[in-house]
């Protein structure tokens, strides 16, 4: 599942994104 790979990836850079905040 390649895909969900990429969507864990996603969600990691959106939280940190958000704690950066």
């Amino acid at each position: 599942l390649h895909n969900l790979k990429t969507f864990i990836y996603i969600t990691w850079i959106t939280s940190a994104d958000k704690n950066h905040e």
